[in-house]
């Protein structure tokens, strides 16, 4: 979506490498700011190759957030020469407490960086988590998720482990997983009785 020159002189644009982060600082800042993304969800943001437009995006941006594994940031900020602030939120989102953490540091972003009062909708985004995490125990208790020998993902591991599953075995992304790997994968989740 193109951002107007009247839309950016009323409101600071924030610049967020994924949708992850995007999602959050709209769930936090709502219309006090202007979200653009780089990297479209459908890409994986360590492989997403950029473009002209982020180069102008960096550039007329009041804040940038990114995860930190983002090989092209440090790339668009020498492009670009943005003066904006580069905040890394790190870490993994793929749990309730998790997520909590990255809600808390955008939030501290926006405040530090922008003069924008988050405080309110931090508390219901947190609460609204609660809720979620209350609602995903009970679902894993009701299923029989406990000690279940499962195979995963490596990047959905947290997640499954959180829902009780026992990982007995985990793989990384496919280009990084040879055929040897996945005999022993195989092997483990056979052996383990794996779903």
């Amino acid at each position: 979506m193109p951002i107007t020159t009247l839309a950016l002189e009323n409101k600071p644009l924030v610049v967020c490498t994924t949708s992850v982060l995007a999602s959050i600082v709209e769930d936090l800042a709502g219309d006090q700011v202007v979200v653009e993304i780089i990297a479209s969800p459908a890409v994986c943001p360590g492989h997403y190759d950029v473009k002209p437009s982020d180069i102008d995006a960096f550039k007329r941006a009041s804040l940038i957030l990114a995860h930190g594994f983002e090989p092209w940031v440090d790339d668009l900020l020498q492009a670009s020469q943005s003066e904006a602030a580069v905040v890394y939120i790190k870490g993994p989102w793929n749990t309730p407490s998790l997520l909590k953490a990255r809600y808390q540091a955008v939030s501290q972003a926006l405040s530090e960086y922008l003069g924008i009062d988050t405080s309110a909708k931090l508390e219901d985004c947190l609460n609204s988590i609660d809720e979620v995490d209350a609602y995903l125990k009970e679902v894993a208790q009701s299923s029989g998720f406990a000690d279940m020998p499962v195979v995963c993902m490596l990047w959905q591991k947290s997640f499954i482990e959180y829902l009780g599953f026992k990982v007995v075995a985990y793989y990384g992304p496919p280009e990084m997983v040879s055929a040897q790997q996945y005999e022993s994968i195989i092997a483990n989740a056979t052996q383990s009785g794996a779903k």
